[in-house]
């Protein structure tokens, strides 16, 4: 951890900006990690476009046997389309088939006049998780009239907060459906995201369970946040310090709306006492709910560390963050750094 923090500081004090920072060394090892379940268990792991913070990890992912899945044509462009090997878009999208015909294509919803193949997203209502994606068997019972193959089920929902009993019945769920509308075609069967809320013991008793049934499927995972969990950091200057009572107000140059979304930013910080300090931590964004979070804090830090211009470090930063980074009024978006990448 002081190595990260060392780092951390470095990049931080030559800008003025935030900066959100991701540590290759910790998502190569969940790389190495999944590529030897694959190799074990047969398992393919694909990342969704959306969770990858930078372009130049493409190769990272390549490396380790990793594919991509998107969700449209212009997210696609900038990486190898060889190795597009899903698409999921929200909406029906008739020129992905043209231009990526190798790929798989996933439909989310009813249309009428198709052909070809393609693979049904499969609303997971039935596990008491409510989607506005994917379809519900009377859809499919419609689509079955249609001139198309299918040749894969899709299983994708929200923040993906499953178990591996989840996993599992999405996968038996897949396999009744297959007998139920006997679909011969089908190729692959697609557990969607996640993963982050299992440990590395429990994803690999998963896989060694999903590698016991039958053989005539292909099982996908897409563990965007599991392969970047931990890897993620934010470094932010503090503009403005008041106080309130009691409580300390900070305003720092990281915005929660432009640079932390789906981000649950924790504060790392110095000083175990027995007398602490409230800080709240607001962006500087003339925006009332522009805000990071309220922290206890030793008052040593409260007093030697949390003045203006001082740098403070977040830890749990999500790699969406990076996709979603954005300069809404008049605030630079966060540089985005990746450590460890030549």
């Amino acid at each position: 951890m002081k190595e990260i923090n060392s780092n951390l500081m470095k990049i931080a004090f030559f800008s003025k900006k935030a900066q959100l920072v991701f540590f290759q060394k910790i998502i190569e090892d969940k790389l190495i990690f999944l590529n030897s379940l694959s190799h074990r268990y047969g398992i393919k792991f694909l990342l969704s476009l959306k969770s990858l913070p930078d372009v130049s990890l493409q190769e990272l992912f390549l490396k380790y046997e990793i594919d991509f899945e998107s969700s449209n044509l212009k997210e696609a462009l900038p990486y190898n389309a060889s190795h597009i090997f899903w698409f999921n878009p929200p909406f029906f999208d008739p020129e992905i088939k043209k231009k990526y015909p190798r790929a798989v294509v996933s439909l989310n919803q009813k249309k009428e006049n198709l052909n070809g193949e393609y693979a049904l997203r499969i609303n997971t209502s039935f596990l008491g998780k409510n989607s506005r994606f994917g379809l519900y068997v009377e859809d499919i019972n419609f689509l079955m009239d249609q001139k198309i193959k299918i040749n894969g089920l899709h299983f994708h929902h929200g923040s993906e907060q499953n178990t591996n009993l989840d996993y599992k019945k999405m996968y038996l769920k897949a396999l009744d459906l297959v007998k139920m509308f006997d679909l011969k075609e089908v190729k692959y069967i697609n557990l969607g995201g996640g993963l982050h809320e299992l440990t590395d013991t429990e994803i690999k008793e998963l896989c060694s369970y999903l590698s016991k049934q039958e053989k005539k499927h292909q099982v996908i995972f897409e563990p965007g946040q599991y392969i970047f969990k931990n890897s993620g950091y934010l470094t932010t200057k503090i503009l403005e310090r008041r106080e309130f009572g009691e409580d300390i107000l900070l305003v720092t140059n990281a915005s929660k709306l432009n640079h932390l979304n789906w981000s649950t930013p924790k504060l790392l910080h110095s000083g175990e006492e027995a007398s602490t300090r409230k800080v709240k931590i607001y962006g500087p964004t003339c925006y009332e709910e522009d805000y990071l979070g309220c922290y206890e804090v030793s008052e040593e830090f409260a007093a030697h560390s949390m003045n203006e211009g001082d740098i403070l470090l977040f830890s749990n930063i999500s790699s969406y963050s990076a996709n979603l980074n954005r300069s809404f009024n008049g605030i630079d978006k966060a540089e985005v750094h990746i450590v460890g990448s030549h």
